[in-house]
Formats: C-alpha cells, sequence, structure tokens
C-alpha cells in the first residue's frame, strides 16, 4: 500500500488525538489569546460536519482545540510530505485530499466518519486566503451533509493572519472563535442537481460568513436573505444522521 493510499484514509488514536490537543492548549495559550463565543451551540453527541473560513494553518487547528468534540480533518494532500510529521497529523485525525479534482476516496472517507457517528471539520473554500477575505467555495459540503444526513456546525475565525507578523516579534496573537448555531439541509430529492449542491453551498456560506467582522466576508458580503430555500433549524439533542 502506497504511502499517499495510507494517509488519504481517516485514522484517529483518540488518546493521542486528546494528548496533543492538551500540548497545543498550552502552547495557544504561549502564543495566542483566545477569545471564544458560542461554545453553547455545539452538539455533544451527534455526528456532524463543521465548516470553517480558510485564512492559514491556524483556523483549522484552533478550531480542533478549543471545540469540545473529537474531530477528523481534511486537508491537502501535499501537507503528507514532512516525514515524521505526516504520521503525527495521521494519527490526530487527519486525512488527505487531492485539490483541484474530485476526490472520490477522499469523499468515501468523509462519508465513512460522518455515517459512523463522527465529527468532521473542513473548510469549503479549498484554499487558504491568506488575507482572510473569503474566497467562493466548492460544493462539497452540501454533498457531504446531505448524503450523511447530518447538521452543519459554522465556526468563522478571524485574527491568525496576523500571526506570522506577531511572532517573530514574540508578541501574542489574538485569535477570536465564533461558533454559530447549527443547521441541516431540507432537499426534496435525493439525488440533487449541481445547481441546487450550488445553492445549499451559498446559503451555508452565507451563515459562515454572517459570523464573521464585515471586513473579512469577501466573496460573501451580500445581506442574509429573508428565508431560506435549503436550510432549516437544527435543535441541540434532536438527533442526526
Amino acid at each position: 500500500m502506497s504511502a499517499n493510499k495510507v494517509f488519504s484514509e481517516a485514522r484517529m488514536s483518540v488518546r493521542f488525538h486528546r494528548l496533543l490537543n492538551g500540548a497545543l492548549k498550552l502552547l495557544f495559550w504561549i502564543l495566542l489569546r483566545c477569545e471564544v463565543q458560542g461554545l453553547q451551540n455545539v452538539p455533544l453527541s451527534e455526528p456532524m460536519l463543521i465548516i470553517v473560513n480558510h485564512i492559514n494553518f491556524l483556523d483549522a487547528v484552533v478550531t480542533a482545540v478549543v471545540l469540545p468534540r473529537d474531530m477528523y480533518l481534511m486537508t491537502k494532500i501535499e501537507t503528507f510530505n514532512a516525514p515524521v510529521f505526516n504520521w503525527v497529523i495521521w494519527w490526530y485525525g487527519v486525512f488527505s485530499v487531492r485539490r483541484g479534482e474530485v476526490d472520490r476516496m477522499a469523499l468515501r472517507q468523509a462519508l465513512n466518519i460522518l455515517e459512523g457517528g463522527g465529527v468532521l471539520l473542513v473548510a469549503p473554500e479549498g484554499t487558504r486566503s491568506g488575507d482572510g477575505l473569503m474566497q467562493q467555495a466548492r460544493n462539497g459540503v452540501a454533498y457531504l451533509a446531505t448524503k450523511a444526513d447530518v447538521p452543519i456546525l459554522p465556526v468563522a475565525v478571524w485574527g491568525v493572519e496576523e500571526f506570522w507578523k506577531r511572532f517573530p516579534r514574540l508578541k501574542r496573537t489574538k485569535v477570536n472563535v465564533r461558533v454559530g448555531v447549527p443547521f441541516t439541509f431540507q432537499a426534496s430529492e435525493s439525488r440533487l442537481r449541481r445547481n441546487e449542491l450550488t445553492q445549499m453551498t451559498e446559503e451555508a456560506m452565507l451563515r459562515l460568513a454572517d459570523l464573521l467582522p464585515p471586513e473579512y466576508r469577501g466573496y460573501y458580503s451580500e445581506e442574509l436573505p429573508t428565508s431560506w430555500e435549503y436550510i432549516e433549524p437544527f435543535h441541540l439533542g434532536s438527533g442526526g444522521g
């Protein structure tokens, strides 16, 4: 079995995941000043898909550390090129996806996690913005959420774009994490057309953008619609999957 195939498959040691999270919390306490809002919105038992805006490597990691759930993370396959580090993140619960194509193996892994009752964190934009401005997302989020029939939890992170500017001066970076209200997609048909998946993705990203300060919303700067075509509330404790 090739290394790329190994790392594309989801694997997590819960004990190692929590141990590394403990170490990261200590490191973040030294390097960052995290302000977290909305933790009461996190479902504590249901399977779910977490979506986060993608500025740099820190947004997903901070989210995985501060939220009270063990979760898998999907990342670009190039992240696994570093020896030793690749095994560390694999046991942490990270698996790879090939960008710029439909990676069916990664989609299957993601569905296995969600249908098995797990939690998956993804960045729908696919690539880092660097400057913090949201970019147009891809339709994978809508596909996974409807196929696995799980709620989506939007999490907005900002401030991490200042990390590399402040780190050389040994100054802590203020990072904001805002957890939104979970929601689900209401689909009238089991097999959705591309335009329907696109509209679902648009609605999900608008909900995510609404958690960010206006200057970060970028591609999703438009006002929220007065009614949603596909989104409906998910009530904590109502179950999922």
